[in-house]
């Protein structure tokens, strides 16, 4: 629990190295920001980030949102569950291929 709106998506980026090279499975709980200024908001990890890091490096996180929370009381709730890998892949993310679809998402308090 940040205690404040403090980025739950900061904490989580700071995490999954360790996590998943650890050996074994992690389950966080966390509170803090889930959308604050200054970091990644919560969609960008679940939409972007993470979708990315199990396509090409076979990361796997199930990330569940409870409660989002906001600048300046924050009160958002995360859980996720990180299992490790024995060994990351190279990775190259300079051709990502044909664009053939892009969405959005708006999300206010």
């Amino acid at each position: 629990d940040v205690g404040t709106a403090g980025s739950i998506t900061l904490l989580v980026q700071s995490s999954l190295p360790v996590a998943v090279m650890s050996g074994s499975s992690w389950k966080l709980d966390l509170k803090g920001g889930t959308d604050v200024g200054m970091s990644p908001a919560w969609n960008y990890l679940t939409d972007v980030a993470l979708p990315t890091l199990r396509k090409h490096l076979g990361i796997q996180v199930e990330a569940t949102c409870h409660r989002r929370g906001y600048y300046p009381k924050g009160g958002g709730h995360v859980s996720l569950s990180i299992e490790p890998v024995k060994e990351l892949p190279g990775i190259n993310l300079v051709d990502f291929g044909k664009i053939t679809k892009v969405t959005g998402r708006v999300t206010s308090s």
